[in-house]
């Protein structure tokens, strides 16, 4: 009773998050775009582009462990005693129960329309810049005024296995990032990223009692083998396995496939080439140009150049060679530019 008391205490400090509750009931969360991929991989700064050109509001990682209303959703299935070191890299699955009432689909629906409770999924709106460079009413205005936006794009780094349940239960657009897995492997040691040390491909891939036994069991071995070696070669292969899913999965499962790389290239250019096919706008340049609120400082005044190549200087050849391998087990090919 108290935590429920303190809980909606602190949501009457925030007016806008009211409002997002109150506007999401006229959302149409087939008209969300969802964006997913894998951690570094520019999802961030797509969404935050494609909002800006949208005229929408993001909401960031929904299926962040530390979120109440998520962890309320997974308790009510078989993860409730996964400790958080293990739920930092969950992806959850489509489930077997299918029914209307899922405490995950109807989590994924408050995702897709915005009415998540809580300052983590608005993260990005309440970036430090943003603090910095205005006043405090000038803040929550800016805060206010985006809560009551009508058109919402989500993103997700934990939602490869979820793309066929998203698609089933709301039809949204759903764009996926795919960036070089090497580039991956050389932000993570570059920032000092250390909480995928703990990652086991067996427990995330293997061992959860839903359906992703059925398609990760022809790697079983593999997968064996994999989780004995260095915690780097383990991200490469998770990175690998789970984009393989989405590869596999039906053309119909509502999505496109974006290549940072060829993002960083060609810019709008390129989005408009993927964006005709699902009838929406494009962002222009513009929008891409700025910085997403998870780009580090030493980061932002980059090249192009820099962004795509520069893990050919920070990875050893032999870190280059083991993720090339991890590549060819699983008949993945990192995006060509």
């Amino acid at each position: 009773m108290r935590d429920c008391i303190e809980k909606k205490f602190e949501e009457l400090k925030h007016p806008e998050w009211l409002m997002d509750a109150l506007v999401s009931r006229v959302v149409d969360p087939s008209e969300t775009v969802v964006i997913t991929g894998f951690w570094r991989s520019g999802t961030t700064w797509l969404m935050e582009s494609v909002a800006r050109s949208m005229n929408a509001k993001d909401v960031f990682e929904p299926f962040h462990f530390s979120i109440p209303s998520y962890q309320d959703a997974l308790s009510c299935t078989f993860y409730e005693d996964r400790g958080n070191d293990f739920l930092n890299l969950f992806m959850p699955m489509y489930f077997d129960d299918q029914s209307p009432h899922s405490p995950v689909k109807e989590y994924c629906r408050s995702a897709l329309v915005s009415s998540i409770p809580g300052g983590k999924v608005r993260w990005p709106r309440y970036n430090r810049q943003l603090q910095r460079r205005n006043s405090k009413i000038t803040t929550f205005y800016e805060r206010l005024k985006n809560s009551i936006r009508t058109t919402v794009v989500t993103k997700f780094v934990r939602a490869h296995l979820l793309i066929p349940a998203l698609h089933s239960w709301f039809d949204p657009v759903i764009i996926h990032v795919r960036r070089d897995p090497r580039a991956i492997i050389s932000s993570f040691r570059r920032h000092d990223w250390t909480f995928h040390h703990s990652l086991s491909l067996e427990r995330q891939l293997l061992n959860p009692s839903d359906t992703r036994c059925e398609y990760f069991k022809q790697w079983k071995d593999e997968i064996q083998r994999i989780d004995k070696l260095h915690p780097d070669v383990r991200l490469a292969s998770y990175w690998a396995l789970t984009d393989r899913f989405v590869k596999d999965l039906e053309p119909h499962s509502c999505r496109i496939i974006i290549s940072y790389e060829e993002l960083c290239f060609q810019g709008a250019e390129y989005l408009r080439s993927k964006f005709n096919s699902l009838d929406l706008n494009a962002p222009e340049n513009k929008d891409l140009n700025v910085s997403s609120s998870t780009t580090y400082e030493d980061r932002k005044q980059s090249k192009v150049v820099d962004r795509l190549y520069s893990w050919k200087d920070e990875l050893s050849e032999s870190k280059i060679s083991s993720i090339n391998e991890i590549m060819d087990t699983f008949l993945v090919e990192p995006p060509k530019y």
